[in-house]
This record gives structure tokens, C-alpha cells and sequence, in this order.
């Protein structure tokens, strides 16, 4: 139970916090052979060295400042990032031969809609020398993790990409420029989804368990965890494709009321009732608008949007699974088949999960 109760107190304190993205980096090569690299990220978070594995901005040691550069005018920020932007291109380079350094060439800020949410800035590098070898991208790991697309004036992704742990990416032939295959697209967008679970999906995180405390019968759990996939496979395609489109202000509370509400529901029913897999299904639909709004800033092309959208969607299935796994064999194992398995376990947990989704519910209104 130990493990919960941090899980809730993480939970807690990221109510009004920023969620730490990936830097999408778009590379494009230019018609002078030149490479213009385009990141796309959160300045200043970069520039306080919140690393990523902070789910939220607001548990970091440094949050204080973070905030105080988040509440500078655009000027301001860019003159504060000077001193960054001089360094970045030892952080962020090519491996190709001959050797040849980026410099960095503009730097955009963007604005952000409303307190809860963070600017997005863009910055603009150039290779200084032509690139007409294959080259791969190499990176320092405190950038955080990078999600990076290679197009050339005739072709889009070429090649497609998710970095963790400061791997380089793989090498790049720009010389043949077919697009990347679907298939190594899907395996692309895989990591991408998952981790959007585990770990910086703590909301969706704990809507799974609470699926899970209601019973940790495997038939319970396949019924609701269908309707919800189904659901939120729905949603996140018609995000994508801009069919259907509905403010974060609106989507954000309502997935933390789904978790008030089963998490209400497995306090009051000691068993699954028939409705229940149609309310998930619903709720579902909700959590897909809300995995749309991260992948849409991958930017998916029409040629690799149905690959990169299963290869998402596995990997969160597998993020759910894994939570599901991992309630399994931490409580579930020891706990579902005693007597005191709803007195100790599913009240008191549910109970700390209804109380952490309605205070979201409620910082996200008044956000």
C-alpha cells in the first residue's frame, strides 16, 4: 500500500504543474545541402534543468524559478536565454563526416493560452557546412527525451524517431529519400504512447487502478479495459484527424471527474454491474481527446499517420497493462482473495483516489 499512498502524493502535487514534453525536433534538408534543425520545447524548463523524469514542474527542487521565467515577457525570457543558447549546440549535434557544428540562428517564444498551461518555444539551427554523407543526430540526455522527423523539399518523413537516454538516432541516408516504411513508423510511436502512461499519464494511471480495485478477476478487468481501448482508439484518431476537436479547459476536468467517479463506484457496488463497461467506454472517449492533444504535436503526415497512431495506441495498451500488472502483483497477488480485501484495499484506496481526481477537477476549473 506503501506504494499508492506515493503514487497519490505525486498525484497531488502536480495539480497546476506542466507536464514535461519531449523536444520535437524537425530536420529538414535544405536545397543548398545545409540541415535546418527546428526544436520545439519548453525554454524554460531547458533553462531551470527540470529534468524529465519530473512528471510535473511543480515536485522540482527548483520550481520557484521556473515559474518566475514562465512570468517573463518574451524579451526578457530570450535575453535570460542567452547564455543557454550559446551552449546548445554542444547538446545537440550531427554525426557525419567531415564533421561540421550547428549554429543556432533563431528563437521564437511562443504564449500559452492560460496559467495552467506552458509556452512553446522554437528555435532554429543551421549546419554550418552542407551534409551530403549519412549523419545521425546525437544529443546530451539532459535535453530530456526527443521525438525527431527528417523531410527533404520533395519527401516527408524520411525518417521518424523517438530518443531516450541520450541514444543517438539511427543513421540517415538522405540521398535515398523514400519515406520511412510504415512499419518502422509503428515501431517509432510505440515508446511515444507508452511512456505518455508510464510515467507521465499519472490521471490515466490512476483511472486504471481504479478499473483494477473493483475486482482483479481478469474477465472483469478484459470487459472494461476493451470498452475503454475501444473507446479511446476512437477519439484519438478523430482528434488526430481534426474531425473533432475540444479545448484541454473543457477534456482536462472531465477526466478527472471519470476518476472521482469510479473510484466512487468501486466504494459504493462490491461488484461489476452491467452499466458499468458503457460508462468506461464513455469516459474513454474523453481520454482519447486527451492522447490526441499530445500526439497532434508530433505533427503525424497523412503518409505516416495510420502507422504512427496504431504504434501509439499499442503503446499505451501497454501502459495500461503494465499499471494493471503492476496492481497485480503488489496487491492484487497478496490481497484479492481475503476477506479483507475491500475493507483494506479497494475502500481506502478509492477513497484517496476520488479525493486526488476531485481536487483536479477542481484546480482544473478554476485553473
Amino acid at each position: 500500500m506503501s506504494s499508492l499512498g506515493l503514487l497519490f502524493a505525486m498525484a497531488l502535487s502536480s495539480v497546476e504543474a506542466h507536464e514535461i514534453n519531449p523536444v520535437i525536433v524537425d530536420v529538414q534538408l535544405q536545397s543548398d545541402a545545409h540541415l535546418r534543425l527546428t526544436l520545439t520545447l519548453n525554454l524554460e524548463a531547458q533553462l531551470t534543468g527540470i529534468p524529465e523524469n519530473h512528471t510535473n514542474t511543480e515536485d522540482a527542487d527548483n520550481a520557484d524559478v521556473y515559474q518566475a521565467l514562465r512570468a517573463l515577457p518574451a524579451a526578457e525570457l530570450e535575453q535570460q536565454a542567452q547564455p543557454w543558447l550559446a551552449r546548445l549546440p554542444t547538446l545537440i549535434g550531427l554525426s557525419v563526416e567531415p564533421p561540421t557544428t550547428l549554429v543556432v540562428t533563431d528563437l521564437k517564444i511562443g504564449s500559452a493560452d492560460s496559467p495552467r498551461e506552458a509556452r512553446e518555444s522554437t528555435i532554429t539551427l543551421i549546419s554550418e557546412a552542407p551534409v551530403r554523407a549519412p549523419w545521425s543526430l546525437i544529443w546530451d540526455r539532459q535535453l530530456g527525451s526527443l521525438a525527431y522527423r527528417v523531410s527533404t523539399p520533395n519527401t516527408q518523413d524520411v525518417a521518424t524517431g523517438y530518443l531516450q537516454n541520450g541514444a543517438p538516432s539511427e543513421v540517415i541516408d538522405l540521398s535515398d529519400q523514400m519515406p520511412q516504411s510504415a512499419g518502422k513508423t509503428f515501431i517509432a510511436y510505440i515508446p511515444v504512447g507508452f511512456t505518455h502512461i508510464v510515467p507521465l499519464g499519472l490521471d490515466h494511471i490512476l483511472f486504471v487502478i481504479g478499473l483494477f480495485l473493483l475486482s482483479a478477476r481478469w474477465q472483469p478487468l478484459l470487459w472494461q479495459v476493451s470498452a475503454f481501448t475501444i473507446a479511446h482508439t476512437i477519439t484519438l484518431a478523430l482528434g488526430m484527424l481534426g474531425i473533432l476537436r475540444v479545448s484541454p479547459s473543457i477534456i482536462e476536468p472531465l477526466i478527472a471527474l471519470s476518476i472521482v467517479y469510479v473510484a466512487l463506484e468501486n466504494i459504493v457496488f462490491k461488484r461489476l454491474h452491467w452499466w458499468r463497461p458503457i460508462l468506461i467506454f464513455a469516459f474513454g472517449l474523453l481520454h482519447g481527446l486527451g492522447f490526441a492533444s499530445v500526439l497532434t504535436d508530433f505533427g503525424l503526415t497523412t503518409q505516416s499517420f495510420i502507422a504512427g497512431l496504431i504504434g501509439f495506441n499499442l503503446g499505451v495498451e501497454l501502459g495500461q497493462l503494465s499499471v494493471i500488472a503492476a496492481c497485480y502483483l503488489l496487491v492484487g497477488l497478496w490481497f484479492s482473495r481475503r476477506d479483507q480485501y475491500r475493507q483494506w484495499v479497494v475502500i481506502p484506496a478509492s477513497a484517496a483516489i476520488a479525493a486526488t481526481g476531485a481536487f483536479w477537477f477542481v484546480q482544473r476549473v478554476l485553473g
